[in-house]
């Protein structure tokens, strides 16, 4: 989609810590632009709560994925000069019901050079998932959310091989790690 631009994904799961630790490497770098799956999708579904949007049927879900790519299009459109770009995504949403995995061909429509995921232990996600009263977020026992971090990063993996970018894996927090990762061009 653009080779214009430098375009990291950053996944991880709900509450590891994604949107905190992009938003410190923005106040001490300010020169990426931050791009969300959910802030995307919500543009192109106004009337629906961004939260409400991961507890939709899986069909919903994936559709939604597509409106996404549409409007990150629209969004590299407006970017005249090369930009590196934080792209803020799950490899598998928690609806509530099931584990449903965004499927490979959303990650090549956004054509990243590299693909970040972060990490934490399982009891710290899940306290991050209880105290945060801004977002609604999934509950889930401390073996759920291994599993399903365990099994985001293989997704991960299996994409960033089929892609043949790098796959990087940071635990939450290390803002260092990210910077120095991020800072390095293709």
């Amino acid at each position: 989609m653009s080779n214009v631009h430098d375009i990291t994904v950053i996944a991880g799961l709900s509450g590891v810590g994604k949107t905190f630790v992009i938003e410190k490497l923005m106040r001490e770098s300010g020169s990426y632009l931050h791009l969300s799956a959910g802030s995307l999708i919500k543009k192109r579904l106004v009337n629906l709560d961004r939260d409400r949007l991961r507890e939709l049927e899986k069909d919903s879900i994936l559709a939604n994925q597509y409106l996404m790519i549409e409007q990150f299009k629209e969004e590299l459109n407006t970017i005249s000069s090369r930009f590196s770009i934080i792209f803020d995504a799950h490899m598998v949403i928690d609806n509530d019901h099931e584990l449903i995995e965004i499927p490979y061909e959303i990650f090549e429509r956004l054509s990243p050079v590299r693909i970040i995921f972060l990490t934490d232990e399982a009891e710290k996600i899940l306290e991050r998932r209880k105290f945060d009263s801004s977002r609604k977020r999934p509950i889930r026992s401390i073996p759920e959310i291994i599993e399903q971090q365990n099994r985001s990063i293989i997704l991960a993996q299996k994409y960033s091989l089929r892609l043949s970018i790098p796959f990087i894996e940071i635990k939450s927090g290390d803002i260092q790690a990210l910077s120095n990762v991020i800072a390095t061009r293709g």
